[in-house]
């Protein structure tokens, strides 16, 4: 899962979901593009008067009153300026909600829309889901919450206060009190009461602030109603409606954040995976699946392999190296002649590998299970540290059998590759080889030696006077010296070329298997370092990205 530096919520939202294989996301509301309009939405319940103080704030009949005491309102008025009508239109694009448009012509108030709800507490379940879903769409930039003197303590109005609350912030959530003339006599106390009710639960779901509190007469316009009037038909300007939806978004990113770390329990989730990603829990781990005995084992029965012995003696025939003068050329010839033999292949370069590759991972069996198997079920142990809710989430991480067949494959090549240890250092090449050239130098001076008589029979230049040297005797002692010199020597050269095989297989068998062990504890280690990569990456985002701009 490759991630970007820059996600939505929604994203992210989502990429924790498949990382951690979850059935459901959380719960996140997104929030709308910004545009130039400041939108408001009345909510309440049934009988509240939501219809009654839109006409009485406008002073014209937008929502419909007649059917209050049945249906209620049964669908979205908004109020807006006729150039604003595409805007909003834009931002409900995608909902599946029935909106009654009123439009008028009022520049002071060209940013402002006022949107009367159905009730929330309706019998009908259409406006109740109505509701549910616009306030889950996001698409409010402000609320009245509009309660009688009978309904402002009951749960409808303070569940449509929390959704409010993980959505805007509080300078655009009005709490009002309508009908207020109904309770002349007691209007003082209910008031306290309202208020305290209101400071005591927005106290509880934020960090404080000062709410604002309306008590409301509609139909006389009296109490708080002219003030209430101003806050909401008040002159706004583009920057100032911009602003306001930077601090909702921000917001509602935050308050979707919060509620992303709670679903997914990442707190908790990130304490496992430092406890998984702990280097002594993994050493100790590791230890228990592939002790330094199975290694031990592995290179005893690798040594003692007839076809490894072979492998690593056909590469050193490929690349003698500088041994015994001449000797490259014979083994050459010898090879040549012998490829011609019936039944005789020749072996090409890379062979061994392939012909070794299946016998060495038969080898690398531990009980009952193959490299792969117990490497796999290693895996699978270091991540269950992380105690997710699904073992899905951990199956991306783990290797198949297939990949650590082709790394045995690609680690034993290694080994086999290059040029392999000389037989002989420097230093005892030398002296070996120098009587074989001395014999060399006399045999090259004996076939030129005609020569020179002829060009000092010529005059050309004066002879060297090997004739006492140069004779039968001394031609055949040399040859029968040559020869025998050289059986000795080829006889104790093959000794060292098989003492010289035994350690180049030792020291590819070691080295074969010091990079498995390493490789294994790369392996073990990587699952969670991959899922603990993308996790933090997740978190980061989650904590540093502002959607808000």
């Amino acid at each position: 899962m490759t991630l970007p530096n820059a996600m939505s919520i929604s994203a992210i939202n989502t990429a924790f979901c498949e990382l951690l294989a979850t059935p459901t996301p959380a719960d996140v509301t997104p929030t709308h593009t910004a545009d130039e309009l400041m939108v408001w939405f009345l909510l309440g319940g049934k009988d509240v008067g939501k219809s009654t103080f839109l006409n009485s704030l406008l002073g014209t009949p937008v929502s419909s009153t007649e059917a209050e005491g049945a249906e209620g309102t049964n669908r979205f008025v908004a109020y807006l300026h006729e150039d604003a009508e595409a805007q909003l239109r834009a931002r409900f694009a995608e909902l599946d909600v029935e909106v009654e448009y009123h439009t008028h012509t009022s520049e002071p108030h060209a940013r402002l829309c006022l949107i009367d709800s159905p009730d929330f507490d309706s019998r009908y379940d259409r406006h109740v889901k109505q509701v549910e879903h616009m306030l889950r769409a996001g698409v409010a930039d402000g609320a009245v919450l509009l309660a009688s003197h009978a309904k402002y303590k009951d749960r409808d109005y303070w569940r449509a206060f929390a959704k409010l609350f993980g959505l805007l912030t509080p300078s655009h959530i009005l709490f009002v009190m309508t009908k207020a003339d109904e309770i002349a006599a007691y209007e003082k106390a209910m008031r306290e009461d309202f208020e305290a009710t209101i400071r005591r639960r927005v106290e509880a779901a934020t960090d404080g602030g000062d709410p604002q509190v309306f008590l409301i007469d509609s139909p006389r316009r009296r109490l708080d109603f002219a003030k209430l009037e101003a806050r909401l038909l008040r002159k706004l300007s583009a920057d100032h409606v911009r602003r306001s939806q930077v601090d909702n978004r921000r917001r509602a990113y935050n308050s979707a954040a919060e509620a992303i770390r709670h679903h997914y329990h990442l707190d908790e989730l990130r304490k496992n995976v430092e406890s998984a990603a702990d280097a002594p829990y993994l050493d100790e781990l590791f230890d228990e699946h592939f002790p330094p005995l199975y290694f031990e084992t592995v290179a005893e029965r690798l040594r003692n392999r007839r076809d490894v012995v072979a492998a690593t003696r056909d590469w050193i025939a490929r690349d003698p190296g500088p041994t015994l003068a001449g000797l490259a050329a014979l083994g050459s010839l010898g090879r040549r002649l012998t490829s011609w033999l019936p039944g005789r292949r020749s072996s090409e370069s890379g062979t061994e590998t392939d012909s070794l590759a299946a016998p060495i991972e038969e080898e690398l069996r531990w009980g009952r299970e193959g490299l792969g198997e117990r490497l796999q079920r290693t895996q699978r142990e270091s991540l269950a540290r992380l105690r997710l809710e699904s073992n899905e989430a951990i199956e991306p991480f783990v290797d198949g059998e297939r990949q650590v067949e082709v790394e045995v494959r690609h680690m034993l090549g290694d080994q086999l590759a290059g040029s392999p240890p000389p037989l002989y250092p420097w230093w005892l090449r030398i002296p070996l080889n120098f009587p074989v050239y001395l014999y060399l130098l006399f045999f090259l001076v004996v076939l030129l030696h005609p020569l020179f008589l002829l060009l000092e029979a010529w005059d050309v230049t004066a002879a060297p006077n090997f004739g006492q040297a140069i004779t039968l005797d001394n031609v055949k002692v040399s040859v029968i010296g040559l020869i025998g010199y050289y059986i000795m020597a080829l006889l104790y050269t093959g000794r060292r070329q098989r003492e010289r095989v035994r350690k180049v297989v030792d020291r590819v068998v070691d080295g074969f298997t010091l990079s498995v062990r390493t490789w294994l504890r790369d392996e073990t280690e990587r699952p969670i370092s991959r899922f603990r990569q993308q996790f933090e990456k997740l978190t980061r985002l989650l904590d540093t990205n502002a959607e808000p701009r």
